[in-house]
């Protein structure tokens, strides 16, 4: 009867993992993710965290296992006539370039990565939105930068014995 369970539960985990599974490389399933792939790539290659793997356009499948997309937080637009907007983390696997970031619509979409002296373009940016919508993006982005810092007030070193 173990058998069959643990075989039950081992196929559920495939089964389920399948269902799960990303596209070609980790991006979430998301019209506007990947409807901005494209962009995203070229970031990255700008950014030298990508190598260009093809003369001319971009096709994304080069890049499967290269880089991924991660969602982050969507704010519901307020007013009827406005769209959602999508917060994305993106990032080429195996490096640490965590600070690149993706306001994605409907229609439009602005790529950026996060410094503080980069600050005021963003800020730029995100007046087209209400103040919360505003707070709320920039205040994601800040905290997850963040936690990135290895010598935050309440962490601890790393016993190396």
């Amino acid at each position: 009867m173990r058998n069959i369970n643990s075989i039950l539960v081992i196929t559920l985990l495939f089964f389920v993992a399948s269902i799960y599974g990303q596209k070609g490389f980790y991006v979430d399933k998301d019209y506007r993710i990947e409807k901005y792939q494209k962009e995203i790539i070229k970031v990255l290659i700008d950014g030298q965290w990508l190598e260009k793997k093809e003369k001319g356009e971009i096709i994304i499948n080069n890049y499967s296992g290269s880089m991924g997309v991660t969602k982050c937080i969507e704010v519901f637009a307020t007013q009827p006539k406005k769209d959602n907007v999508l917060l994305v983390r993106f990032y080429s696997l195996g490096s640490h370039a965590l600070n690149y970031w993706g306001i994605l619509e409907k229609e439009s979409n602005y790529l950026f990565y996060y410094d503080e002296k980069d600050k005021s373009k963003i800020e730029d940016y995100l007046k087209k939105y209400d103040v919360k919508t505003q707070k709320i993006l920039l205040d994601y982005v800040k905290i997850y930068t963040d936690w990135n810092e290895p010598n935050l007030p309440n962490s601890q070193p790393i016993n190396e014995n």
